[in-house]
């Protein structure tokens, strides 16, 4: 049964999240094992959820915001870190709490509910994205647009894809085009680039003419669009790639770390993961190679 049950969540993730590409991959974290429980350690808190909690389920989700997903015989609910049942299991499907709401799906449609397992918001809708800043991405009949957490429209669904809110926009994509839209709707940063990706920092990364580079939150273009690709800024410094060898740029576009590994990962915690022929290790924001700092991996 948990092998089949497996087989089918992985299906489902796949294909959900083939649907939703567009909107950031955010919902993953760390997860650590410490003897016989399995610790899900995010930005708001830690979780722990004993293994023989674990066991009696199909699967259980990383626990967020006090309740963790399970799944038994196809049937999903929520469980707290007791292992008492909160919310019934009767979804096809369902996701980590977000903002106090968490997406769910019935009957091939989705919607939203608190942590008293109540619908706040209809399952209408053929995809919904996490809350973040107040606003839920949401799709019907092909388009996508944003509603507040009373199911009110903020953004009319007439987009072809959406990228969920960060720094107060998103980012929208209209006949193979994208730019960047306020909590109003309307749109602050022309729909003109090949693609986006969210604001970090101040910055968003941009797509034009197959390069990348960044725009601030005027449209203006801050650092060229000219590398192969890129990383958005985290504590001050952004990886690029140029000719095939990922470095390290700061806000004003100086490579402050030369271009020169194979992979390059953002900052965390004052290191980042890099590659280099074949070998995987750590550099301070000085480019100096440093002892593996385990919270900082990627």
């Amino acid at each position: 049964m948990k092998v089949t049950s497996l087989i089918a969540l992985t299906i489902y993730i796949v294909t959900y999240m083939t649907a939703c590409a567009s909107l950031p991959i955010s919902d993953s974290n760390v997860i650590k094992e410490q003897g016989n429980t399995t610790k899900t350690t995010n930005a708001d808190e830690q979780c722990i959820i004993s293994r023989d909690i674990k066991d009696k389920y199909d699967h259980v989700s990383q626990c967020h915001e006090g309740l963790a997903a399970v799944v038994l015989n196809d049937k999903w609910g929520y469980i707290d870190k007791s292992g008492k049942i909160v919310i019934p299991m009767e979804y096809d499907f369902a996701f980590k709490f977000s903002e106090g709401l968490a997406r769910v799906v019935l009957n091939e449609k989705s919607g939203f509910i608190n942590k008293s397992g109540k619908v706040l918001i209809p399952f209408k809708y053929d995809k919904v994205g996490r809350p973040v800043e107040g606003l839920l991405a949401v799709k019907l009949n092909d388009k996508w647009g944003f509603i507040d957490k009373t199911d009110k429209i903020i953004v009319p669904v007439q987009y072809d894809s959406v990228i969920s809110f960060s720094e107060g926009l998103a980012g929208v994509e209209l006949n193979d085009k994208w730019g960047f839209i306020d909590k109003t709707g309307k749109v602050v940063i022309p729909i003109k680039f090949d693609y986006i990706w969210f604001f970090s920092q101040g910055l968003a990364t941009v797509k034009l003419n197959d390069k990348w580079g960044f725009i601030n939150k005027s449209g203006k273009v801050i650092i060229p669009i000219k590398y192969d690709e890129v990383r958005s800024f985290s504590e001050g410094l952004g990886s690029v790639a140029i000719n095939g060898k990922w470095g390290s740029i700061d806000k004003s576009g100086n490579m402050v770390i030369p271009a020169q590994y194979d992979k390059a990962y953002g900052f965390l915690n004052g290191v980042a993961s890099v590659y280099l022929n074949g070998e995987s290790f750590q550099i301070n924001k000085q480019g100096k190679r440093v002892k593996y700092n385990k919270m900082a991996a990627r």
